[in-house]
């Protein structure tokens, strides 16, 4: 039988749920059957996993569900201090036991986790999302308003990395000898990357850089002594900056020489 003829009936019908976690390289799968369950070659692991309703409604402010896990979930410790560097997808099928098709139900991206006794909630939201993202809003402006590295940038980030390996790790603050052999100030803004055993790469903004002393946004988890690391400047969006440590000048995305004076009247325009 499909699975359309299989929803529809009123006894054939066993239908169990699939559910697919991924971050970066790492998978999570597991179903609501009492049993591991086996779709196209891999293997969904029972779990107690629930889930709310989809939501199937033109308010993308909704279009969001709640899943619901066991607290000591692997899925869950990925939020347990706060969300991680990179996101984390969720896919969701519905199928029946006996039948090799599945139909997907949700595809979309972990926010949060919030636990509640002895379990553990993820709210996801929907793929669809994307649409509410603001459009163009680029500001007519003295300072430089695009992303170091990105892509209107069109620096390599690669041709600034600096390797170092960690001396200590306190909190947010990290030691790396080879952050010393620059000024002050040189890495903030920037950001640093390492890679976990998982085969993942962590990443964390730079916010503070004195010496061989690094300050990251938030404590790294996965980061110990000994660790390779890989350091990449931050720019203040200035013009000198820009010009003097990328030499990258004629990416510049500011308007420098606005004139200070007001034609109507008032002293200045800033």
């Amino acid at each position: 039988m499909t699975y359309s003829v299989l929803e529809a009936s009123a006894y054939s019908g066993n239908a169990v749920e699939l559910y697919e976690f991924q971050h970066g390289v790492e998978f999570w799968r597991y179903t609501s059957a009492d049993e591991d369950h086996v779709h196209s070659g891999k293997t969904f692991e029972r779990a107690a996993i629930t889930r709310t309703p989809v939501d199937e409604s033109f308010d993308l402010n909704r279009d969001y569900i709640e899943v619901t896990v066991p607290r000591d979930n692997l899925v869950a410790d990925l939020f347990r201090l706060y969300p991680p560097d990179s996101v984390v997808t969720l896919k969701i099928w519905r199928k029946h036991r006996d039948d090799l098709e599945a139909q997907p139900i949700w595809i979309g991206r972990v926010l949060n986790g919030e636990w509640r006794g002895g379990e553990a909630v993820l709210r996801s939201e929907s793929v669809n999302t994307s649409i509410r993202r603001n459009a163009l809003r680029r500001m007519y402006q003295r300072s430089c308003p695009l992303t170091v590295y990105g892509a209107a940038c069109r620096l390599n980030a690669e041709m600034f990395k600096v390797l170092g390996v960690v001396a200590s790790v306190a909190g947010g603050q990290i030691q790396i000898a080879s952050a010393g052999g620059y000024a002050s100030g040189y890495f903030a803004g920037g950001y640093l990357t390492w890679q976990t055993l998982s085969g993942n790469t962590d990443t964390r903004m730079i916010v503070e850089h004195s010496g061989s002393a690094v300050t990251v946004l938030f404590p790294p988890q996965t980061l110990a002594v000994g660790a390779a690391v890989s350091l990449y400047p931050g720019c203040d969006h200035t013009l000198s900056t820009c010009k003097n440590t990328f030499q990258n000048a004629l990416n510049y995305g500011g308007y420098p020489y606005i004139p200070l004076k007001n034609p109507f009247g008032l002293t200045t325009l800033y």
